[in-house]
């Protein structure tokens, strides 16, 4: 009986063993020859080559207790407590736990600039609508320089670009040719320069901009919020304050 026993356990407890090892060796699920566990088992430090052969051998029995110690492996073939997670569990979890990372497009009812003629200071960059919506709170405003209307609130909204640009407020300009003059970008630059004003401007020359916003007024501003939706409408001069409140509240001061 306890022959019996013995031959059984002999048999059963180094094969299972052999089974855990096999696996954390990365020999593949069905394994190979004893011949080949050996050889891994010599690669990894364990067992000196030509040492004995055979699964029973006293020294590769000795090298499977080593490992088996090192890697805190049990007769059964599971590991001991888990430290860290296989590249492949990781991969499983992340793709049935997280859904895609799909940025949403902003769907607010703001109007895209349209075929810009040029820009003013922008360090020769075009600039989109698009490049700030979701990001910035957008000031825009239909002008042109030789309009005394649109002069008068220049100074406005430069003092309102130089105080919240670093808060998360964009001014642009769309500038919007009264005169055939006006429509020369050395021309615009020149008359902005001297006026001081530093805010973006978009050139409209062909009032594609004017039009996409149906536009009728010099100056126009709107203000459009973070979720890209148009939340202030002003045409002409004054509420000055009015525009620099609701600035504020879009940026949260």
């Amino acid at each position: 009986m306890f022959k019996s026993i013995t031959v059984i356990c002999l048999i059963f407890i180094p094969a299972l063993t052999y089974g855990a090892i096999n696996k954390n060796l990365n020999l593949g699920s069905r394994g190979p020859q004893v011949s080949e566990l050996q050889s891994k088992l010599i690669k990894q430090g364990f067992l000196a080559a030509g040492n004995d052969s055979g699964y029973f051998g006293k020294n590769t029995q000795l090298a499977l207790k080593q490992y088996q110690a090192k890697q805190n492996i049990s007769a059964t073939g599971s590991t001991g407590p888990k430290t860290r997670t296989s590249l492949n569990e990781t991969q499983a979890t992340s793709m049935a736990t997280k859904k895609p990372l799909v940025k949403e497009k902003i769907k607010g009812n703001y109007t895209e600039f349209v075929s810009p003629s040029g820009f003013v200071n922008t360090d020769g960059q075009s600039i989109r609508m698009s490049d700030y919506v979701g990001k910035k709170v957008i000031l825009v405003s239909f002008i042109t320089y030789s309009c005394i209307n649109c002069q008068r609130t220049f100074p406005y909204m430069n003092s309102w670009y130089e105080k919240y640009k670093d808060q998360g407020l964009v001014v642009v300009g769309i500038h919007a040719p009264e005169f055939a003059y006006e429509k020369k970008i050395s021309n615009v630059q020149k008359e902005l320069t001297k006026m001081g004003v530093k805010f973006p401007v978009i050139l409209d020359n062909d009032f594609a901009t004017w039009g996409a916003y149906k536009n009728q007024f010099w100056p126009h501003r709107y203000i459009i919020d973070l979720e890209g939706n148009v939340v202030y409408d002003h045409i002409g001069e004054g509420k000055y304050q009015d525009t620099e409140d609701k600035i504020k509240s879009l940026l949260g001061l």
